[in-house]
């Protein structure tokens, strides 16, 4: 079963691998703010998240006001050490359900617009990872098409953070108006079941045209968006 770890601007994406998020913050700046970025959107995941009576946890913003929820099989839970110590809490993807459904898979969606008015962001964000599936996603914003059954079509502008593609490498892609314009390596996936929380960034510098992609610290890929 595939994990998928998708975190919706516009619209739900597929689920494709196991991954549990401890955090995830957005930032943005402009060239006005080159050296301030303002943090507008936090969300933390705690494992005492509240139980929406419709059936799922809303993922509180806890800087903005832009409350996202889970649907499918994603919950908020603690996260384990190798010793079973708890070392803090996080949000759980599973992989299970409809990988092409708007609302039957593994996954959280945020608000629409989240980052659409933004030209420069970053992203940051706390992962570690439990499977091999390809595809995996740390995060998806954009908006895609929709098939005549219903389901999720191709992807039409978006900006992805791809934790393992077909070659087993982390990727970051940018598409706008249905054109690539930025495909970025970052060298060889994270290792799995290592129960080590892994530091992830993705930067876009939207004055420059360039995507950054940061792991546990060190720049592993960039180039021009």
């Amino acid at each position: 079963n595939g994990v998928h770890t998708g975190f919706a601007d516009n619209f739900i994406t597929m689920n494709k691998k196991y991954i549990a998020a401890i955090a995830v913050i957005l930032g943005v700046s402009s060239a006005s703010q080159i050296y301030g970025a303002e943090l507008v959107h936090r969300y933390s995941f705690p494992a005492n998240s509240v139980w929406s009576p419709d059936g799922y946890y809303i993922l509180e913003d806890s800087v903005g006001d832009a409350d996202g929820r889970t649907y499918g099989s994603a919950y908020c839970s603690d996260i384990y050490d190798e010793f079973g110590n708890i070392i803090g809490s996080g949000l759980y993807l599973d992989g299970k359900g409809n990988t092409r459904s708007f609302t039957e898979g593994s996954f959280a969606a945020l608000p629409a617009n989240l980052i659409s008015e933004y030209a420069s962001y970053s992203v940051e964000t706390w992962i570690t990872g439990y499977g091999t599936n390809n595809w995996q996603r740390v995060f998806d914003f954009g908006s895609c098409g929709i098939n005549e059954d219903g389901t999720i079509g191709d992807g039409k502008e978006y900006h992805t953070l791809i934790w393992r593609n077909n070659d087993g490498n982390m990727r970051a892609d940018q598409r706008c108006e249905g054109v690539s314009d930025g495909q970025i390596g970052a060298g060889a996936a994270l290792p799995v079941n290592d129960f080590v929380l892994h530091h992830v960034v993705y930067t876009l510098d939207g004055e420059n045209h360039r995507l950054c992609i940061y792991v546990d610290g060190v720049l592993k890929g960039s180039g021009t968006a």
